[in-house]
C-alpha cells in the first residue's frame, strides 16, 4: 500500500480513498498504518461473496500526510 501511495502521490494525486470489508480486520489496520483516516462507512456488491457486503471508507489527504509520502522500490517476483 505504502509503494502505491508513493507511486500515486508521484502522479500529482492529493487525495486517495479506499474501501475496506468490515469482516476483515486485516485491511483496516494496513490502511491505517499508511496513514488513511477512516471517513464513514457504505455498502458495496462482492461478486466472489455473491452479496451485499459492510464497508469501511478511508481517505488519505497527501497534503496531510506532508512530503514524507515517498515512492517505495518493490522488487518483482
Amino acid at each position: 500500500v505504502v509503494a502505491l501511495v508513493g507511486h500515486l502521490v508521484e502522479l500529482g494525486m492529493d487525495q486517495i480513498h479506499a474501501a475496506v470489508f468490515q469482516d476483515n480486520p486485516s485491511s483496516p489496520k494496513v490502511l491505517t498504518k499508511a496513514g488513511f483516516a477512516l471517513v464513514g462507512e457504505g455498502e458495496a456488491f462482492s461478486v466472489a461473496r455473491e452479496a451485499t457486503v459492510k464497508q469501511w471508507l478511508y481517505r488519505l489527504d497527501v497534503d496531510e500526510v506532508g512530503a514524507g509520502v515517498e515512492a517505495q522500490e518493490t522488487p518483482l517476483p
